[in-house]
């Protein structure tokens, strides 16, 4: 369905809102990302990662002090954040940062400024979200032999293309791995891999 237009739970400057960044997501681009932020949501406070932090508990610590979690990172990243969110019902504000940024892409927040633009004009959308064993996601998740194929296929597709890359890690993937067991709807299944979007996307 489509989202849901809310009230803005932050000022245009960014006071209230508290951004957890990860520069170490996939685009490269993390402190060029954080500078742009301070320089676009000037009341908005940025806690930076650094290496060995737990997002979660981060996040959590974050959180004691916003009106609104904001997350620097790619879709995994948004992800953690958002579980903290929704437990604690305050709004995420999302800054793509990731490699793909899918969730990002679905907002029609393809940059930086997009969020900050998003922010300032309080912007604040509902959106759907799935479980899968209690972990939140936003987008998409899979079971089995999908998350390997999707590292396969990306370890290739610079040197031969994308389709050709997911044919050849297809093929690697299935002689490597077996079926998973799962329970879906109280039955027992095998299955190799089972992708679940959610919402549009």
């Amino acid at each position: 369905r489509a989202p849901r237009p809310h009230q803005a739970a932050v000022e245009p400057d960014g006071t209230g809102l508290v951004v957890v960044a990860n520069p170490g997501a996939g685009s490269g681009e993390g402190d060029e990302a954080i500078d742009e932020i301070r320089r676009g949501l000037p009341g908005a406070r940025i806690v930076t990662l650094a290496e060995g932090d737990n997002l979660i508990e981060v996040a959590e610590q974050a959180a004691e002090s916003a009106a609104s979690l904001g997350v620097l990172g790619g879709d995994g990243s948004i992800n953690a954040l958002a579980t903290v969110a929704k437990e604690l019902g305050l709004p995420l504000a999302v800054f793509p940062g990731g490699t793909l940024n899918h969730f990002a892409r679905d907002l029609r927040l393809t940059t930086v400024a997009d969020g900050i633009t998003a922010v300032a004009g309080g912007t604040v959308i509902e959106v759907d979200t799935g479980s899968i064993n209690g972990r939140l996601f936003l987008n998409t998740a899979s079971v089995g032999s999908y998350p390997a194929l999707v590292a396969a296929r990306e370890e290739l597709e610079d040197h031969i293309g994308k389709w050709p890359a997911m044919l050849v890690a297809l093929v690697r993937v299935l002689r490597a791995t077996g079926p998973t067991h799962v329970t879906i709807d109280g039955r027992e299944r095998r299955i190799w891999m089972i992708f679940i979007g959610n919402g549009a996307y």
